[in-house]
């Protein structure tokens, strides 16, 4: 058993300016967050708990006072070894995120960011008894979001797979049906069925194929959609001496043909990594490894809900370099999402831009300085442009471990085409940080 209770204590001074307003802010907001980390595992079940409690006290702006929670938490019960296993989980996220770090609630400039989303759910898997030379997983799963649209979603999965892959060759089918129920009045189907090869020709040159089929099927009280036919993919992975990795995939989808790479190579301090091309989304793409991720079960939307299939144009590319004393981490997403389907005469499409960059250097054993900055894009389809700057340094003193000191300063940005959404902020803070 592990358990790690922490206490955060911050004080924070924020300007804001208003520019749709024309007006401005200022405030002392104190913060007492505390929290913990719980760990167990048994030969019976397994449980980890992840708990943050966040507090905002305003000198002036009472109003805005409020409590916050973060909850990770999960379990796995093995009902029988090896045989029958059910995983428990739940995920709540509602906290301002704090006004020195991105994302949050922009109290003073009535900025509607917040994180609020519940997602939680559980499955059960029975895996055959290692006999024979086949093995078969079957799980069935039951899901509920909370967020900007809720849902309740079944999920049934097959597996079939030999128990021992021997040689050069290994195979795999799958199949997975969904069921959704939006509370908006839409309801959803997904399946999908595939039979997945994977043949090494050399020790550093491989080929995986696949052949397969899907149907995406919605109902609302406005109308009605069926998009069904053949998924079919063929790719070859090649990892040449020096651990360098590059991978490229063709996919022919009922919804169009597409092409995508990914590259990624480990040098002695610096490991870069880009992914390319373009890919088909839909509700059916949920498996055993992100049913757990909330972005995964609550697919991103292209203009109406959550069970249109879309195509993704994307670039993901990031470095990361480490020395001694700190690393810097650099990374870049580009994606464009459409949908064949117009609405009202407008085209389904929103396009994302994400810069990241970071700076860790340890300036000695108890002393360490950060920063990092973000910009975010977004163009929805009605045209208009989000654009949001965020930028943060922060100066870190650990005496001891388990008591760190803090302080740190901010500055934020925020503009639209629209102008609805544009303001400035600046924040100076100093927190302490205890675990116990």
């Amino acid at each position: 058993m592990y358990f790690q209770p922490r206490l955060e204590l911050e004080l924070d001074y924020v300007e804001n300016i208003d520019l749709v307003k024309s007006g401005g802010r200022s405030d002392w907001i104190a913060q007492l967050n505390p929290g913990f980390d719980l760990a167990i595992d048994s030969p019976g079940a397994a449980v980890f708990v992840e708990y943050q409690l966040q507090t905002l006290n305003h000198q002036d702006l009472s109003e805005f006072d409020d409590e916050y929670h973060q909850v990770n938490g999960s379990a796995e019960l093995r009902w029988i070894e090896n045989a029958l296993t059910q995983n428990i989980f739940v995920n709540r996220t509602q906290q301002v995120v704090s006004f020195d770090r991105p994302g949050g609630y922009n109290q003073l400039t009535n900025s509607n960011n917040l994180t609020d989303s519940t997602v939680y759910g559980t499955q059960m898997y029975w895996t055959s008894l290692p006999s024979g030379k086949l093995q078969t997983e079957l799980s069935v799963g039951a899901f509920r979001v909370d967020e900007e649209v809720d849902s309740n979603s079944l999920l049934y999965s097959f597996e079939v797979s030999p128990y021992r892959s021997e040689g050069r060759f290994s195979w795999s089918i799958t199949s997975n049906y969904r069921v959704v129920d939006y509370e908006t009045g839409l309801d959803a189907t997904h399946s999908q069925s595939e039979f997945e090869v994977d043949f090494a020709l050399t020790d550093l040159l491989s080929i995986v194929a696949s052949v397969g089929y899907d149907k995406d099927v919605s109902r609302s009280v406005f109308r009605s959609s069926s998009e069904r036919g053949d998924s079919n993919s063929v790719g070859f992975n090649w990892q040449p001496k020096g651990q360098a990795e590059i991978s490229v995939r063709y996919e022919q989808h009922y919804y169009g043909d597409y092409f995508s790479g990914e590259f990624s190579i480990p040098l002695n301090r610096l490991e870069l990594n880009i992914e390319t091309g373009q890919e088909v989304v839909s509700g059916s793409d949920l498996s055993r490894d992100n049913i757990f991720d909330p972005t995964g079960i609550l697919q991103s939307l292209v203009g109406i809900d959550t069970a249109q299939v879309f195509t993704n144009d994307f670039f993901k590319g990031s470095a990361r370099y480490v020395y001694p004393r700190g690393f810097l981490n650099l990374a870049l997403v580009v994606e464009d999402r459409s949908t064949e389907l117009e609405l009202f005469g407008v085209e389904q499409e929103e396009t994302f831009e994400t810069v990241t960059f970071e700076w860790f250097h340890k300036l000695n054993r108890r002393l360490s300085v950060s920063t990092r900055i973000d910009y975010d894009e977004r163009e929805l389809r009605d045209g208009v442009r989000y654009d949001e700057l965020f930028s943060t340094v922060e100066l870190s003193y650990e005496p001891r471990p388990g008591l760190t000191f803090r302080v740190f300063s901010g500055f934020g940005n925020g503009s639209s085409d629209a102008d609805v959404f544009d303001y400035l902020s600046r924040v100076f803070g100093a927190g302490l940080i205890i675990e116990l």
